[in-house]
C-alpha cells in the first residue's frame, strides 16, 4: 500500500505563548488519536510558498503526517475544521503534493 505525506502550517493569531503551545499540543494528539503513520513537527525552517500571503499571526508549526490511503483523509480534515472552528484565530494549510488547502476561522 502507498504512504501519502501531508504538510499542515498552523498558525494562531493569538500572541499568548501557553495558549499557543496548548493549541500545539491538543492538534498533535488529536492527529496521534486518528492512528496516522506518523504525525512529526517538522525540524527544520520553513519558507512560507512564493505566492502565500503574509498576514497577522503566530507560526505554531508544520506538522508532517504520513498515512497509507486516503481513507484517514476525511477525518483528517474534519478534525482541523474543527479545530479551528474553536476560535476564529485558528489557520491551517493542508499541503498534498502540489495542491494546498487553506482553512481559516473565518471562512
Amino acid at each position: 500500500m502507498n504512504s501519502s505525506q501531508i504538510t499542515l502550517q498552523l498558525t494562531i493569531d493569538d500572541g499568548d505563548p501557553e495558549s499557543t503551545d496548548a493549541a500545539q499540543r491538543m492538534i498533535q494528539r488529536d492527529l496521534i488519536a486518528l492512528h496516522l503513520e506518523t504525525v512529526e513537527f517538522s525540524l527544520q525552517a520553513n519558507e512560507p510558498p512564493a505566492a502565500s500571503k503574509s498576514g497577522p499571526g503566530v507560526d505554531i508549526g508544520t506538522l508532517i503526517l504520513t498515512l497509507s490511503g486516503s481513507a484517514a483523509l476525511p477525518q483528517i480534515v474534519a478534525l482541523l475544521n474543527n479545530w479551528i472552528r474553536a476560535r476564529s484565530n485558528r489557520k491551517v494549510r493542508l499541503g498534498i503534493g502540489k495542491d494546498v488547502l487553506e482553512l481559516t476561522g473565518a471562512s
